[in-house]
């Protein structure tokens, strides 16, 4: 029984291209590691697919570090801003404390 195996591309905009089609299983497993175009990728031993994977772009792998980048200065500065309100509500709970110590001091006697 013929069983062929195979290694399928399909590019982003949906293009599907047959990188190898082979009775012998280890050039398609070849071609399947050897793709690093960007797309996604599928290993089809003997007839049963056996693995894929995608493969990203240059710019799709730039724009997932600079979304990360942003993302990590973005949560900096939401945390500074809450340090600052936490430091500030600190500072008038002190104040306060303060006033009420001194309004609860016995006063002295001036002669």
């Amino acid at each position: 029984m013929f069983k062929p195996s195979l290694t399928v591309h399909k590019d982003p905009k949906g293009k599907l291209t047959v990188l190898v089609c082979s009775e012998n299983a280890d050039k398609a497993i070849e071609a399947y590691k050897a793709c690093k175009d960007p797309g996604e990728v599928q290993l089809i031993q003997r007839g049963h697919f056996q693995k894929g994977k995608s493969v990203e772009s240059k710019e799709q792998i730039e724009a997932k570090a600079k979304a990360r980048e942003k993302a990590k200065a973005d949560r900096a500065k939401a945390e500074l801003k809450q340090a600052e309100d936490d430091a500030k509500a600190a500072s008038e709970a002190a104040k306060r404390a303060k006033a009420k110590v001194d309004a609860l001091k016995p006063k002295k006697a001036t002669k």
